[in-house]
């Protein structure tokens, strides 16, 4: 149930707002609401699910405030991120494999599949905390991505018109060559261009919570992991991170 519900967030079929009754996740999944609760708890401490008083889960709205201040914070663990990895004497053969299959898999999408895109591109930040390796900064990481990715499907007009193929793979370039301060600098030009086209305009649609959770998604992805036990990301190809 946690692992559907956040790759329905990241690629954009739950949208902020979109109401999570207990008794139609119970049905969906063949659990109990104490399962329910139990979950929607753990998703709220992701940062995705909202929990007011008496009133039931929504996913969660980042306000315009929320959304600056969120992108501050992804901007100082993605940059921190990224020295650290392009500053390593010899960046390891294992990681660059991991980056690179990750984006072939991104580059063999078509044009048109710009929720995947979309997925791809956010993965691609949480890739980086796991190949770093401190996994106390990579729960915050991961947490600012979440909500980021809330704040993008509420604010930005264009799907995954900055969050492109080429700036990621850049940005993955400059980090195996060694380049931290250009791959920073890249990483700051990326996130300063998103947040400035934002727009912040309320949006509301109606969505088919059943069918969105019915579907099937591969194992291997980044969301499919135990949160009690954080396991290393295996990524599109299924490269292991050496320990």
């Amino acid at each position: 149930m946690h692992n559907k519900i956040w790759r329905a967030i990241l690629e954009r079929k739950l949208k902020p707002g979109t109401k999570l009754p207990e008794d139609e996740l119970g049905r969906s999944f063949s659990v109990s609401r104490t399962i329910v609760r139990k979950v929607l708890i753990v998703l709220e401490q992701d940062g995705v699910v909202s929990l007011p008083a008496g009133r039931g889960a929504f996913i969660a709205s980042p306000t315009k405030a929320e959304t600056h201040e969120i992108f501050e914070i992804l901007q100082m663990t993605s940059c921190h991120l990224i020295r650290q990895l392009a500053s390593r004497r010899q960046f390891p053969a294992a990681h660059a494999k991991l980056l690179s299959v990750h984006l072939d898999a991104q580059r063999k999408l078509s044009a048109e599949e710009t929720d995947a895109h979309s997925r791809l591109a956010l993965e691609f930040f949480i890739l980086l905390a796991h190949l770093h390796g401190n996994c106390a900064l990579a729960a915050i990481h991961e947490k600012a991505i979440a909500r980021v990715t809330l704040s993008l499907m509420l604010y930005q007009k264009a799907v995954s018109s900055c969050l492109c193929h080429d700036h990621i793979r850049t940005i993955s370039d400059l980090i195996v060559a060694g380049q931290a301060e250009k791959a920073v600098s890249a990483m700051m030009t990326l996130l300063q261009d998103i947040e400035s086209k934002l727009l912040f305009t309320d949006a509301e649609e109606k969505v088919d919570l059943a069918a969105i959770l019915s579907l099937e998604y591969p194992e291997e992805s980044v969301s499919s992991r135990k949160k009690s036990k954080r396991t290393r990301w295996a990524g599109a190809g299924s490269v292991k991170v050496p320990a």
